[in-house]
């Protein structure tokens, strides 16, 4: 495993933190709570709702898992 590989295994590792926090914290809302969502790329905010962010984060997470599950499979079998 070479120096990019970790550095790239410890950024989805932490790419996977910040989505269970993001869904930690959406799950403590109430169902009718206010919740924004930034425009990537900009500062411009839109309202949403929890469920659409918990489903966004629920994507994002199962995406992020996917990868991160690819490339150490990957180390694995290079070894």
């Amino acid at each position: 495993m070479n120096c990019s590989t970790k550095d790239q295994n410890g950024k989805q590792q932490a790419e996977i933190s910040v989505q269970k926090v993001i869904q930690s914290e959406l799950s403590q809302l109430k169902d009718k709570a206010k919740v924004y969502h930034k425009q990537p790329n900009s500062n411009v905010y839109f309202l949403s709702s929890v469920e659409k962010e918990m489903a966004k984060s629920k994507r994002a997470l199962d995406e992020l898992t996917s990868e991160y599950q690819h490339i150490e499979d990957k180390n694995v079998n290079s070894m």
